[in-house]
Order: C-alpha cells, then sequence, then structure tokens
C-alpha cells in the first residue's frame, strides 16, 4: 500500500487531509524499518547456521575427547600379545627352576 492509498482511504473515513498526510508519513517512516519476508528468511537460516555451528564446535570438543581416551586404550591385539609374552616367560622361569632343582638334588645325591 502506497502513501497516496492511505491518504485517500483516511479521507474516506472523515480524517483531515493534514491527519491523513501525518498518519501516512508515519506509517511510511516505520514501514520502511519493518522486516520483510527475504530479511526474516536470511535471519533464520543465519540462526540455522549458528545453531548447526555450535552444534559442529560441540561435536568436535567431544571428538578430541575421544581421542585422547583412545590414546591409552589397549586393543585386543596388544592385549593378547602381552598375554602371550607373559605366558612364555612363566613357562621359561619354570623350566628354568625344574633344571636348577634337578641339578641341585644330583649335585647331593653325588657329594651330599
Amino acid at each position: 500500500m502506497n502513501t497516496i492509498e492511505i491518504l485517500s482511504r483516511l479521507e474516506g473515513v472523515r480524517f483531515t487531509t493534514e491527519q491523513a498526510r501525518v498518519i501516512g508519513e508515519i506509517f511510511e517512516a516505520h514501514h520502511t524499518q519493518m522486516a520483510t519476508r527475504d530479511d526474516m528468511k536470511i535471519i533464520r537460516e543465519e540462526l540455522k547456521n549458528t545453531a548447526t555451528k555450535d552444534e559442529l564446535k560441540a561435536m568436535r570438543e567431544d571428538f578430541k575427547m575421544m581421542r585422547k581416551d583412545f590414546k591409552y586404550m589397549v586393543t585386543k591385539e596388544e592385549l593378547n600379545a602381552g598375554i602371550a609374552k607373559a605366558k612364555y616367560d612363566l613357562v621359561r622361569w619354570i623350566v628354568g627352576a625344574v633344571i636348577v632343582n634337578g641339578l641341585i638334588a644330583t649335585l647331593l645325591k653325588f657329594f651330599g
């Protein structure tokens, strides 16, 4: 609606020309400051992007924490390798102890 239409409608309901002109000027001044549909669409998109950026930032922080946690975690293969090495060391010590025990028994039998 333009200013001329506003003036004619206000004069049609018994406003004076001066009153209609002032109201038209006020309306026109405020109308130029109002947001359009395109403005609102842009604002909505910016808000969506801002929310998305915040969500991405939070996810990045979560991933950083997870990387730190994974850094100190032992994989199943590493755990199995450690157990196998411990078994090998244990068997080696037991066999060594049995041999030493046999040698001591033999020495005691001959020299004891």
